[in-house]
């Protein structure tokens, strides 16, 4: 369950910083940090899996 706290927390993190960059009108790099967000979010995916998973955390 770490796991998924820890990937929870880091996508905030990631979209509060997409947000201030699109205000700031960096849309680009805005934009670019999509890539960052999936694969969080595809590890939290994965971390919740585990957690149903005989043995899981």
């Amino acid at each position: 369950m770490q796991r998924v706290e820890q990937a929870h927390n880091k996508i905030h993190i990631i979209a509060h910083d997409m947000q201030n960059k699109y205000e700031k009108g960096d849309i680009e790099a805005a934009h670019a940090a999509l890539a960052d967000l999936e694969l969080v979010f595809d590890d939290m995916n994965i971390a919740v899996g585990l957690c149903y998973q005989p043995g899981g955390h």
